[in-house]
């Protein structure tokens, strides 16, 4: 888990980001770009911590479909909605990427229209619902 979160982490935030800790009691530990010190989670952004939560939830969903040999859809629900501009831009590329590669449908969903409107330029599919009354 934490081999696959760090890669994970990495490409999300492009490199800025390389090792995290997990505890045996789900502790969240990560290294810093700048003094290589490991601290808590809290001591970051929300938007880093968010990163790292992601991460690990996609490193996860990696071990579930390779242990069952799946290619299984992946459903992320405004995991994204709390990123900076770049690296919401940074992650929808790397999650871009993956579905590429690996041939896994994912859907994200959000309420965002900043995300959509990135999504509409880089010829996403966008399929937008709206509430009727």
């Amino acid at each position: 888990l934490q081999a696959k979160s760090q890669a994970w982490l990495e490409e999300l935030t492009q490199g800025r980001y390389k090792e995290v800790q997990v505890s045996a009691a789900g502790d969240l530990a990560l290294a810093s770009s700048q003094d290589g010190h490991y601290y808590q989670d809290a001591y970051y952004s929300t938007g880093t911590r968010n990163l790292i939560y992601l991460s690990l939830r996609l490193a996860l969903a990696d071990m579930l479909a390779e242990a069952q040999n799946l290619t299984l859809p992946l459903f992320l629900d405004d995991s994204l909605s709390s990123l900076d501009q770049d690296r919401l831009e940074n992650a929808l590329t790397a999650l871009t990427n993956y579905a590429q590669d690996t041939g896994r449908q994912i859907t994200l969903c959000t309420a965002s229209h900043n995300l959509q409107q990135i999504a509409e330029g880089r010829g996403l599919n966008i399929l937008e619902l709206n509430r009727s009354v």
